[in-house]
């Protein structure tokens, strides 16, 4: 792909919008930056530890905790952020369902933007993740609202849907 398709994708990736093609050029110029998954293969693993996060470009991913199936994720989505934000290990398994092509972004390469773009990057992973909270929070609302998962609950039972 040449660099003028991916400064066009990146002007559709929410963290990225608010950039100019000039400092969209500089997130293309950080090592590694693009990286191919192929179905199956595991674009992060619960438990490790990684400085870095991934955007979806291409393909679809399903995120796993503890082996459960949570959720599918489309391009532009973003995974991985928690452990690259806060150095935790890693909350999810993110797993390519299909052939998945995804922007690698690192701590390293992070580091060596300007501090403005990295501030600007930051916010928006940030709306991500309250996004994401507010989501989690709406469907375990949802879920505690059923009887038969509060008889469960209140049983020491592991809740089945």
């Amino acid at each position: 792909m040449d660099n003028a398709k991916l400064l066009e994708i990146l002007g559709r990736i929410t963290l990225f919008k608010e950039l100019d093609d000039k400092e969209r050029k500089l997130i293309l110029t950080m090592p590694k930056a693009f990286e191919v998954f192929s179905a199956g293969e595991a674009i992060v693993r619960e438990g490790e530890r990684e400085a870095c996060f991934y955007i979806l470009l291409t393909g679809i991913a399903n995120v796993y905790v503890n082996g459960q199936e949570l959720a599918t994720l489309l391009p532009p989505q973003f995974v991985g952020e928690v452990g690259f934000i806060c150095n935790e290990p890693r909350i999810a398994t993110v797993v390519a369902k299909e052939q998945v092509m995804a922007m690698r972004i690192d701590s390293e390469g992070f580091a060596k933007l300007p501090g403005s773009i990295r501030e600007r990057i930051k916010d928006k992973i940030i709306a991500g993740l309250v996004a994401r909270l507010r989501e989690g929070n709406q469907s375990l609302t949802l879920l505690k609202s059923r009887p038969k998962f509060n008889e469960q609950i209140n049983a020491g039972l592991q809740p089945v849907n």
